[in-house]
């Protein structure tokens, strides 16, 4: 069964999963009690000393933080930044540690002056150069412990290095195609001896941080197990130090049990002493930021110096300014890649782009709802999603008194929608700050990650037609890029071939091959389907003319001849993957169980609209009893779905606004690329959904939020005139 869902698991619900079944793994082998009895035998001397050299490493971090604040142009005092850091951590603790730590620290600074852009600067920064230092520091340490690192190419290696790749071209071409020009103007601007000397000391302060938490680690081990060597439990420490520093638990629970379970055994330490070594050192961590943030609020007076904070604003502006071009541009790429989590029983669905695009809601509202108001081309859209979100929610309350509680409907759909609506928000950033250029450069970061995509899948189907043989992952065929899926792939081409009137017109006609490639590949017959009608309608909007259609038609036959004449030309016979050859379609049948399972659940779906036709039956009802006859089967159309679950109510929500941003996009279509670029998506989703579930699809909704935001004529040109990135 092929399915196209667009599954918004949240990256809270993927931190949950991973520190319950880390934990869980961790607990299964050991005994509890025999943790009770290791961390009873520390003496007070050993717990005072590691909760002194943590405060120390609290300390450092407030150094650190401090002059942080000062580098990009928004000071704090000692006094502030010991309290932010200190609350900072303790609300990361009871929740994601980072996008926590920046919540607490912009509710805590807000009073005190200081944006939450710069807030979200400071953090990132503080987290950037954190990761680095204890990655290679961690892998210093595996190397020192195993005498080698290694790659288990067979058992998943071969996906990671594929992984890797891909984004490493996509991030070069993207930067080669859109922003990489205005980056390293930006970044040769700033670049001198007082940036490379801010850069050095907080390296420094981060490797003395870091010392710290290993020397805890160390007189708690020691004060355990007296017999084990100090140079191997330091290689040890630091791995389970990099494995807790990672974004993906509430303050490093779990993760760094169970990485000290898996560390501490390559020195010796059983699993009990190790768990409790790592329970330790966390509560008394956790217990010195309490402690810190207790004297902070006791001296820590709220400063009353505007006239520093007044001298601060114009860098504060800068720092926005810095993060609505940077935010957009990163998720361009990083929505690309499609992850999934294993949790032991089953994946939890995550984007690169997610985190991304949270902190781009996060200066979305602050800037253009708190502050400001967004102007749209559709001028009710703030409306429409307000009742569209209103329309979610009491679905799932619907769904709730029907059937009860269900994770697909609020994990999914619920929880899902607004996780759209922030890749929404992060593509309407670069619009609204940056205006025509802002989008362009969008576009250009779009398509160029897409076109890396393509020519990296391309590259393997023709090194398997030479006979190469990868490793297990490596190749897949039908292509799916790196969405898990050849029809959520083959999507984000044709949102790719949308965004074609953003490009410069030199590059048209080889992004269209290149992406025609990519569909043809992928296979998806839904998609090839609607590339036709999309082709016929850039023609009919001037976007391409036929002599550009026709060049990229006889550049893509071009290259499909050639990759499909590479086994005679070298004499080898095709790799496995692709059978006697390059295959012109897949699943050619109509008849084939996919397209069945399709049809079933379109079916299933009417069924449930005509029994509930106003409102639907209810927000994951449909698959609630799919899964209890024994096939969790989605509803694989969009309008279908909304009319079963939401009935014409539900449907109408979606297609009445829809129906007018096509009819205001159509009437500015001569002359308006962005309107060009919202007529292509809106018939693209609308021909392809009626086979797919493409709502949840979060391209479509980041494509919308860049072309959908209303370009004043005065920021046509870009911020101060110039389509470049601001410089600070």
């Amino acid at each position: 069964m092929v399915k196209v869902s667009g599954s918004a698991r949240t990256w809270l619900l993927v931190v949950m999963s991973i520190v319950l079944i880390a934990t869980l793994i961790a607990l299964a082998q050991i005994d509890t009690r025999a943790i009770l009895s290791e961390i009873r035998q520390l003496s007070a001397i050993s717990l005072f000393a590691a909760a002194a050299v943590l405060i120390i490493g609290v300390l450092l971090a407030t150094v650190r933080l401090w002059y942080i604040s000062s580098d990009i142009g928004t000071p704090l005092t000692f006094k502030e930044a010991l309290l932010a850091l200190s609350v900072g951590q303790i609300v990361g603790a009871v929740s994601v540690q980072f996008f926590g730590q920046i919540a607490a620290r912009s509710a805590l600074l807000r009073s005190r002056g200081v944006s939450a852009p710069a807030n979200i600067v400071m953090a990132s920064y503080e987290r950037f150069v954190a990761v680095g230092v204890s990655g290679l520091m961690a892998i210093l340490g595996a190397w020192y412990l195993f005498g080698r690192l290694a790659v288990d190419i067979e058992g998943g290696g071969g996906q990671l290095l594929r992984l890797v790749v891909g984004i490493f071209g996509a991030v070069i071409i993207g930067a080669a195609t859109a922003w990489g020009g205005p980056a390293f103007r930006t970044l040769a601007q700033a670049t001198n001896a007082k940036t490379a000397a801010a850069i050095g000391r907080n390296l420094v302060l981060t490797i003395a941080v870091q010392l710290t938490t290993a020397a805890a680690y160390l007189i708690i081990a020691r004060a355990m197990v007296e017999t084990v060597h100090l140079s191997p439990l330091m290689a040890a420490t630091v791995i389970i130090m990099f494995a807790a520093s990672l974004p993906i638990s509430f303050a490093g629970w779990g993760v760094r049990e169970l990485s000290a379970v898996l560390a501490l055994a390559a020195v010796g330490i059983k699993a009990a002493t190790a768990v409790a070594i790592s329970v330790t050192v966390g509560a008394l961590a956790l217990g010195a930021v309490i402690v810190i943030a207790g004297v902070a609020a006791i001296i820590a007076a709220p400063t009353n110096d505007d006239t520093a904070r007044l001298a601060t604003e114009t860098e504060d502006s800068n720092i926005a300014g810095i993060l609505k071009w940077t935010l957009p541009l990163a998720a361009a790429t990083a929505v690309f890649f499609q992850i999934y989590i294993p949790t032991g029983t089953t994946n939890l669905n995550a984007n690169l782009a997610d985190p991304i695009v949270i902190l781009g809601a996060a200066v979305f509202v602050l800037g253009y709802i708190i502050r400001e108001q967004a102007r749209w081309r559709f001028q009710w859209l703030n409306t429409s999603v307000v009742v569209a979100t209103a329309m979610i929610a009491l679905c799932f309350l619907h769904g709730y008194y029907i059937i009860g509680w269900t994770d697909w409907a609020f994990t999914n759909r619920l929880v899902g929608w607004f996780v759209l609506l922030c890749y929404g928000m992060t593509g309407a950033l670069i619009t609204l700050h940056a205006g025509k250029p802002g989008a362009e450069m969008f576009a250009r970061t779009f398509v160029g990650s897409a076109m890396a995509i393509v020519l990296f899948e391309i590259t393997l189907i023709a090194l398997a037609s030479a006979g190469v043989v990868f490793p297990a992952g490596v190749l897949i065929m039908p292509i799916e890029g790196f969405s898990q899926n050849r029809n959520a792939f083959s999507f984000a081409l044709l949102l790719a071939i949308c965004a074609l009137p953003l490009l410069p017109r030199h590059v048209r006609t080889m992004a269209l091959a290149i992406a025609a490639l990519g569909l043809w590949f992928a296979g998806s017959r839904a998609a090839i389907g609607t590339v036709v009608l999309i082709v016929a309608l850039i023609w009919y909007l001037k976007v391409l003319s036929i002599r550009q259609i026709c060049f990229a038609a006889l550049a893509f036959a071009a290259t499909l001849l050639a990759v499909s004449a590479i086994p005679i030309v070298v004499g080898a016979a095709p790799s496995s993957y692709l059978g006697s050859g390059i295959p012109i379609f897949f699943e050619n049948s109509i008849l084939g169980s996919s397209n069945l399972q399709r049809l079933k659940s379109m079916a299933g779906g009417l069924s449930l609209f005509y029994s509930h036709p106003v409102f639907g039956g209810g927000l994951g009802v449909y698959i609630y009893e799919q899964t209890k006859a024994g096939a969790a089967l989605v509803i694989h159309s969009t309008p279908i779905w909304l009319l079963a679950e939401g009935g014409v109510v539900g449907l109408s929500v979606f297609a009445i606004p829809a129906a007018f941003i096509f009819m205001n996009a159509w009437r500015a279509r001569r002359n308006d690329v962005s309107a060009q670029t919202v007529i292509l998506t809106l018939v693209t989703f609308a021909v392809m959904s009626s086979v797919h579930e493409l709502l949840y699809q979060r391209m479509l909704w980041i494509v919308l939020g860049v072309t959908l935001a209303c370009v004043a004529e005065a920021s046509e040109k870009g911020p101060a005139g110039s389509p470049n990135m601001p410089v600070t």
